[in-house]
């Protein structure tokens, strides 16, 4: 996510400084203060674990 989200204020910083808003980009300023995105595994409900898992979702039990 930390990626994508310094694409877009950089972008957005790009075009303040085409309109005169601001004089330089702060974005490289702000390396390391957003978190980068975690890598792993996420596990995956099989189809037939689904209908316990929405009935137990419904019941307000998860």
């Amino acid at each position: 996510m930390s990626v994508r989200l310094t694409e877009l204020c950089s972008q957005i910083f790009r075009f303040a400084i085409a309109e005169g808003m601001v004089e330089y980009n702060l974005v490289p300023n702000l390396r390391g203060a957003v978190k980068p995105r975690a890598n792993g595994h996420h596990a995956a409900i099989g189809t037939y674990e689904l209908p316990e898992f929405l009935l137990v979702r419904t019941s307000g039990l998860l």
